[in-house]
Order: C-alpha cells, then sequence, then structure tokens
C-alpha cells in the first residue's frame, strides 16, 4: 500500500496529502493506517492481481479527483463476468457491422472481441466458445491498458477498425497483386500456397 501512496502521491500531490489531514501527527497517523487496511483488505476479498492494480493506477492517471475504494476496485476489474462480456462484446460488434450506435465501456472486450472476430461472435455462443473467448479475454485483461477503441459518430456512422472489410480487401488485393504477375513469379506463389495449405491440412 505505500506503493499506492506514493503513486497516489505523484498524481494528486496535495490533493491526495489533504485525506490524511488532522489536528495531531497521532491522528493523521491513525487515518493513514485505517485507509491503509481497508485498501489491503478489499484487495484481497478481490483477489487483486499486479496487473489489475497498474492497470486501475493507469486510468487514475486520467482523473482530476483520488477514487473512492469502490471506483478503483470498478477500475481494477472492470468485467464481473466473460459470459456477460461475451454478450456485451456480440451486441457491440453487431451494432458496429450494421452501422447502429454503439460504445465499448471496457477496450479489453473491443480488443478480445477484435481478436475473436466479428463474424465469430455473430455466429457461435458461449457455451460452444466460451473457452476461447475467456482466453481472449484473460489476455487482454493482462495488458492493463489499451489502444483506443472506435468511437461511434452520427454522421460516418463509427471511426475505427473493421475487420470483416479490411481482412476482404486485403486478401483481394493480394488475389489481384498474384494475377498480373509475371507467369514464372505466378507459378511459385500458387506452389507456396500449396505448401502452405498443406501444411495446415
Amino acid at each position: 500500500m505505500d506503493m499506492l501512496d506514493t503513486r497516489f502521491g505523484s498524481i494528486w500531490s496535495q490533493l491526495w496529502r489533504h485525506r490524511f489531514n488532522a489536528d495531531s501527527a497521532e491522528a493523521a497517523m491513525g487515518i493513514y493506517v485505517a485507509w491503509q487496511k481497508e485498501w489491503a483488505d478489499a484487495f484481497a476479498k478481490e483477489e487483486l492481481t499486479v496487473a489489475q492494480v497498474k492497470m486501475a493506477i493507469h486510468h487514475c492517471r486520467r482523473r482530476e479527483m483520488p477514487p473512492t475504494l469502490p471506483e478503483f476496485l470498478d477500475m481494477a476489474k472492470p468485467i464481473a463476468d466473460a459470459e456477460e462480456a461475451f454478450i456485451e462484446a456480440g451486441k457491440q460488434m453487431a451494432a458496429m457491422s450494421f452501422g447502429h450506435p454503439f460504445v465499448w465501456h471496457v477496450p479489453a472486450i473491443y480488443w478480445a472481441a477484435h481478436a475473436f472476430g466479428a463474424f465469430e461472435l455473430r455466429n457461435t455462443n458461449f457455451e460452444l466458445s466460451g473457452k476461447r473467448w475467456k482466453r481472449l479475454l484473460d489476455e487482454q485483461m493482462r495488458r492493463g491498458y489499451w489502444a483506443p477503441v472506435p468511437v461511434y459518430d452520427a454522421d460516418v456512422k463509427w471511426l475505427g477498425y473493421r475487420p470483416d472489410r479490411d481482412q476482404l480487401q486485403q486478401k483481394f488485393r493480394s488475389a489481384m497483386a498474384v494475377l498480373h504477375m509475371p507467369p514464372e513469379e505466378k507459378s511459385k506463389c500458387v506452389a507456396k500456397a500449396a505448401q502452405q495449405l498443406g501444411r495446415a491440412a
């Protein structure tokens, strides 16, 4: 907890130190010790990992005021249930695909959904794909912080990366490039593709 106190002090300076002000040094120490005990107990009961605490601290940098304990816990563990996150990901991905309004409240869910695949999300369920979803979501949660997620815009529907469209366009460009190659190079590409398919089979 001393490390957390140091980080909070560096983020909010006197605004954080003011929380432990009292009429006497003894009373101030009592407030500080009580804060340490309460937060340490909550971290233990919630079974927070070091990565989750670091993630919450990362989000704290954007706040003007120090967080309460419940706020900090929400930042450290924004996902309570993997199945609920899966359902949320499916809804948001579907909204993006059809140009409807969407909001990614937890970036980790978006990036897990992105890795999972928009098409796959629309054509499976948690019972069948829960194990893979949990693995991808856990990988994202261990990162602690993420690149910006797409944002809906009423004029252009949304801004950001579209997995289905971009992947198809990339495949199309690759196919067209092969068609315009000299015969000798084209034969080499076809042979290489056949070899790779043979390994995957």
